[in-house]
């Protein structure tokens, strides 16, 4: 069963423009990784984005460790990023200790 959380997506794609960082928060195993990576990421999908301009970054992914370096991260994203179009995902690994903001 899916849980399609209209209210949030709706939120989410309402405010994608504005300039500013979403912060998705919430406990443990409540669907905040879901929410990001399938219901947001379609709706981007489906509302016309190109896969190359999402950049989709999992911190807790052991392959991507190097990546907890914000100075790492930032030229992945850099290397990546497409029209500004972006989202993150489990920045709280890199935000511990910020060598620099990431906008």
């Amino acid at each position: 069963m899916e849980i399609k959380r209209d209210s949030l997506l709706k939120r989410l794609m309402d405010l994608r423009h504005n300039g500013m960082v979403k912060v998705i928060t919430g406990m443990r195993r409540c669907g905040k990784s879901y929410l990001l990576f399938n219901l947001f990421s379609n709706a981007l999908k489906e509302g016309g984005v190109d896969d190359a301009h999402i950049v989709e970054v999992n911190l807790e992914d052991r392959r991507n460790k190097m990546l907890r370096d914000p100075d790492k991260l930032l030229e992945y994203i850099d290397s990546r990023l497409k029209d500004n179009q972006f989202f993150r995902e489990k920045m709280k690994w890199v935000w511990a200790k910020p060598k620099r903001n990431i906008h």
